[in-house]
């Protein structure tokens, strides 16, 4: 008996009623199928009306913000406050404190002060939250 081997299909370009033929690029004036991700004048992919962009402030926010839901400050993307995990906040905050320290000398002077600024308050959170100890 032959054994059988697998088959990969690329259905990212091609429909279904294409598949006997190869895939043939777009003319630059057609407009885009809707199966089709939008594309800069570039060909790159941009997903910019999905998400907002990322810089260097919103990184460093998201972060502490998870330090913050670990420490059960803030909700969760779900809605919940958590019980405090107390080591995945202090690796969160030692993850920006990292990145302060790799990154010093490259940031302007505002994105330097927004991640002392940070670090900071996360500091003084993780405290407090410490110090108030398991809730009862």
């Amino acid at each position: 008996m032959e054994e059988q081997g697998f088959s990969v299909r690329d259905r990212r370009i091609r429909h279904d009623d294409d598949a006997a033929q190869p895939a043939q690029p777009a003319p630059r004036d057609a407009a885009p199928s809707a199966q089709e991700p939008d594309r800069p004048e570039g060909g790159g992919f941009s997903m910019a009306a999905q998400h907002p962009a990322i810089d260097f402030s919103a990184f460093a926010f998201s972060l502490a913000q998870w330090a913050l839901i670990f420490m059960g400050l803030e909700p969760s993307p779900e809605g919940e406050i958590l019980e405090p995990n107390l080591e995945a906040a202090r690796q969160n905050i030692d993850i920006l404190a990292m990145l302060e320290e790799k990154t010093r000398g490259n940031l302007t002077s505002e994105e330097g002060e927004f991640i002392a600024k940070l670090l900071y308050t996360l500091r003084m959170s993780f405290v407090e939250v410490s110090k108030a100890g398991p809730a009862g």
